[in-house]
């Protein structure tokens, strides 16, 4: 699996977040065809999203189903070495 890029939560948050520039970093990472993110980052997603009222509860929904639908998800064990891409 270290052919793939492993997406942390804060680039789906930048994703749709106020910051232009982390903004449109994070949908340049998500266009990629190597990138993969868990359902752990997904209900993070939704955690943060939610505690710091990004987003209204309908569309935390809606953006999650996308991502969920859009996004290639894996299961990450302890033994997995995948490259982690961090905004911050």
């Amino acid at each position: 699996m270290s052919d793939k890029l492993f997406l942390d939560t804060n680039v789906l948050v930048y994703a749709i977040g106020p910051d232009t520039f982390k903004r449109t970093i994070a949908e340049s990472l998500l266009l990629r065809e190597d990138i993969v993110i868990s359902s752990q980052v997904i209900g993070e997603f939704i955690a943060v999203t939610s505690r710091k009222k990004i987003l209204k509860p309908a569309a935390i929904l809606l953006v999650s189903r996308d991502f969920l639908h859009t996004l290639p998800i894996v299961e990450v064990t302890g033994n997995d070495k995948i490259p982690i891409c961090i905004l911050g």
